[in-house]
């Protein structure tokens, strides 16, 4: 995952950028660092048990938006969330049609239940409920602008990145008790 720093610090700007921006551009790696750490450090606060191994070079994707590798302003060539906010989305929404099989709910139930649970707001929320925070979310606008707010959208896409980490790792354990989340 150090790649995706190190992408950020090899990043060549597009030309003409003014230089402001070209400056805040090459806080991103420093700010991705930074980001990591805090969320590694979130995880491990909020189950010790289950994270007390957990660096941030293990979580730094989740970190990252998908807008922000996306800019026309420079070029990457990282990876962002989004794969493993995909795996992240179907493994909530696994956890969702289980618990909802266990509770015999009807199709209409498991829809409405799908609905609640999945959505950004609702991912959001259990993102800020867990962690306490979404300063380890690192977007565009936030390095444009410290301290500019972030979505619900991004929040949920960050927490499925997140289960989809562990999930695609192999960790079965961290990325359920993640998804199970939605639950609470």
């Amino acid at each position: 995952m150090a790649h995706i720093i190190e992408g950020f610090r090899a990043a060549r700007p597009t030309p003409g950028l003014n230089n402001k921006t070209q400056v805040l551009v090459r806080t991103i790696p420093k700010l991705l660092e930074d980001a990591s750490a805090l969320l590694a450090e979130r995880l491990r606060a909020a189950n010790p048990a289950l994270f007390a191994e957990i660096t941030a070079l293990d979580v730094v994707v989740a970190c990252v938006s998908d807008a922000l590798c996306r800019r026309p302003e420079f070029s990457v060539g990282s990876e962002s969330n989004r794969c493993t906010a995909y795996v992240g989305d179907s493994l909530i929404t696994l956890e969702v049609a289980v618990h909802c099989y266990n509770k015999l709910l009807s199709p209409h139930g498991y829809q409405q239940m799908r609905t609640q649970r999945t959505s950004a707001a609702a991912l959001s929320a259990v993102l800020l409920s867990t962690l306490a925070t979404d300063a380890f979310l690192v977007t565009w606008e936030r390095v444009m602008n410290h301290g500019a707010a972030i979505s619900d959208a991004q929040r949920a896409e960050c927490f499925e990145s997140l289960v989809g980490i562990f999930e695609a790792r192999g960790e079965q354990a961290r990325a359920q008790w993640l998804a199970r989340l939605v639950f609470l």
